[in-house]
């Protein structure tokens, strides 16, 4: 599926927080980490990572959650809790949109798997590359010259 022309923007449940992306996704993904799994009561989450330099915020404050122990930081709308992104902490180079959340998702079909140790064995995906765990540096870029 063609790319849309960029920017590209979406938001959460309510629209109280919007945001826009200007260039392409870095990866599109599916991550079956138990994370996803509870935050979306789900079997997985579709993912796209940007170059946080591409993000904005357009509208509103996200809250940032983190549950004890994790390196991950969670963005919410504190009005409806619609998640929105994730991002490591000291990493601020990207930025993982949850991909639905785009106006228009007629371009997001994932490249890869990540976690599959934690996916539900009926919820593999089919064609596509699977990581255990995250992928290198070296496996995403080869995900990403393809």
């Amino acid at each position: 599926m063609p790319m849309p022309a960029c920017p590209m923007q979406g938001g959460c449940l309510c629209g109280a927080v919007r945001f826009e992306v200007s260039q392409p996704p870095l990866l599109t993904f599916v991550c079956h980490c138990r994370d996803c799994q509870k935050m979306s009561a789900a079997p997985y989450s579709l993912a796209a990572a940007f170059a946080a330099d591409a993000f904005r915020l357009v509208r509103g404050a996200p809250e940032i959650l983190r549950r004890a122990g994790s390196r991950r930081q969670h963005a919410y709308c504190a009005a409806c809790h619609c998640g929105i992104y994730a991002q490591v902490d000291g990493t601020e180079a990207r930025v993982n949109l949850r991909a639905p959340l785009f106006d228009d998702t007629s371009w997001i079909v994932p490249q890869a798997e990540v976690m599959t140790r934690d996916a539900l064995p009926w919820a593999l995906c089919h064609g596509i590359p699977r990581f255990e765990g995250y992928p290198t540096r070296a496996e995403a870029a080869a995900l990403l010259a393809t």
